[in-house]
């Protein structure tokens, strides 16, 4: 994840210098870092879920022995 947060700040530093103190500016950053982080978010969750699926199933199978 600090990978990922690193490299969306240097792609977003190399050609400009911001101003953090715009609104605009961390709004941009924020929106990029979203974009970057959600799809590994999404993944962690859906590995969470189907992991508890598949747990709760052998449970369920294992009550009706």
């Amino acid at each position: 994840m600090k990978e990922i947060i690193l490299k969306v700040l240097e792609d977003v530093s190399a050609n400009r210098q911001l101003n953090m103190q715009s609104e605009g500016a961390r709004e941009m950053i924020a929106e990029k870092l979203e974009t970057k982080i959600q799809p590994h978010v999404n993944k962690l969750i859906e590995e969470i879920v189907v992991g508890i699926s598949k747990e709760y199933k052998r449970l369920k199978e294992n009550e009706s022995l």
